[in-house]
């Protein structure tokens, strides 16, 4: 279900979402045949964000289909994950790079990056292997609502918490 909460959301909207990709030394090259389905608007180096080991740079891309979205999230609780994020495709290409935030936590992040979008889906990781869970946020209600009916009648219920 990972990358769901984007698909629904973006379905709502009309329009697929903005994908926050973190290329790392670490991600290895597994998305390159992927990547032909995304169109990057922005790239953003090192030298704009945190200085941490192994960080080449964020990009902001749009997946053309949803099979391409899915592709982005796949590695999520992986050591070669990729993609940390995605937002509303409403967003205007303009706001793209105020996106790009290390100083926040994932829940910040994705809190903040609503309020620029409209919505934002994310990621927090725990300690060890697989210990992450989603964050999803909207403005809007009904968009909350469609992604916790969708999360309700899709998955168990004992790992989904509102």
């Amino acid at each position: 279900a990972v990358g769901y909460p984007a698909i629904i959301a973006a379905r709502a909207e009309g329009v697929l979402p903005w994908l926050i990709l973190a290329l790392e030394l670490s991600t290895g090259w597994w998305w390159l045949e992927h990547s032909r389905d995304w169109v990057c608007k922005i790239i953003v180096g090192k030298s704009r964000i945190s200085s941490r080991v192994g960080s080449s740079g964020y990009f902001i891309c749009r997946a053309r289909t949803e099979s391409a979205l899915l592709a982005a999230f796949s590695h999520i609780g992986s050591d070669d994950n990729l993609c940390g994020g995605a937002v509303s495709g409403r967003l205007s290409e303009q706001n793209l790079a105020a996106l790009v935030i290390e100083e926040l936590s994932p829940t910040q992040k994705v809190y903040f990056r609503s309020t620029l979008a409209g919505w934002a889906y994310g990621h927090q990781w725990g300690g060890g292997s697989d210990e992450h869970g989603s964050l999803f946020h909207a403005q809007n209600l009904r968009l909350s609502e469609a992604v916790a009916a969708h999360a309700m009648q899709n998955q168990s219920q004992r790992i989904w918490r509102f």
